[in-house]
């Protein structure tokens, strides 16, 4: 399956193609024909049916939300009369929602049908709280404070952190904000105590190599340049992902990636 890319930067969004189909599939979004989507919905392991939960979409552009009916015993949901567009994805549970981290695109045709599976993964108690500490924060604003520095070594060039909410994963973006310097990295390494480790929760202390050397006190945000955290459908805190596993050619997903225009200067005084 292609992946593509929404570049967003300041209010303008960019479409990149990587491949040609990305092409016909932006070429048939001005066509108003709509069809049906059917949904298999499964658990964790990907083959186990999930009887009574919904699907719900939300179109990107006109902000429509569809829901479907309960899924039935084998897992299967319909929605029908989806027009073409880009996505919000999530699936509704007695137990709660899960929603997916990235787009889903669907380039469907008049009166056709398009179908997808989907997997349902719960987070565990820590990362269920840790996330729920930052989704409407970052949905609203891509981004969230998680730290702050409490000291730097020129010699290694590494940052000790103190984590004051959420979490901060391996390959996470952060955004270091200070009056002497601010900046944007890909966090490639956090060691906790000496050893290296892929997470860091709320109290951790850690350390990370920075590009720049950062104050005492200046902020970390959680950027979504790669987005750790899922798009929300307005139906309540994630209990976990929902995870697109296979689907006809009308439907594309993985194609979000969202770059914003930094200050040069931030607007926050570190604290002292």
């Amino acid at each position: 399956m292609p992946r593509y890319v929404i570049k967003i930067k300041s209010t303008a969004i960019f479409i990149t193609a990587f491949f040609l189909t990305v092409s016909m599939l932006l070429s048939g979004m001005s066509n108003n024909g709509k069809g049906n989507l059917v949904g298999q919905i499964y658990a964790q392991d990907g083959s186990t049916p999930i009887e009574g939960a919904s699907l719900a979409i939300r179109n990107l552009t006109t902000g429509k939300v569809y829901v479907s009916p309960k899924s039935e015993a084998d897992g299967s949901v319909v929605l029908e009369d989806i027009e073409r567009g880009f996505y919000k994805l999530g699936i509704l549970t007695a137990d709660g929602s899960f929603y997916a981290r990235d787009l889903m695109g669907v380039n469907i045709r008049s009166e056709s049908t398009e179908t997808i599976s989907i997997s349902i993964n719960p987070y565990d108690k820590k990362e269920a709280n840790a996330v729920n500490d930052l989704y409407l924060e970052m949905d609203e604003n891509d981004e969230a404070v998680i730290g702050h520095v409490l000291q730097y070594d020129p010699e290694t060039g590494m940052a000790e952190v103190e984590i004051i909410k959420g979490l901060l994963k391996k390959d996470s973006v952060v955004y270091i904000r200070g009056e002497s310097n601010s900046f944007r990295q890909k966090v490639e390494t956090i060691l906790m105590n000496g050893n290296e480790v892929n997470e860091a929760y709320e109290g951790d202390i850690i350390q990370i190599p920075v590009k720049l050397s950062p104050d005492i006190g200046d902020l970390v945000y959680l950027c979504q340049k790669q987005r750790i955290l899922p798009f929300l459908l307005d139906f309540g805190s994630p209990i976990g992902l929902a995870i697109i596993t296979a689907s006809t050619a009308g439907v594309t997903y993985g194609i979000y990636k969202a770059i914003k225009e930094e200050p040069e200067a931030s607007p926050y005084k570190p604290k002292k």
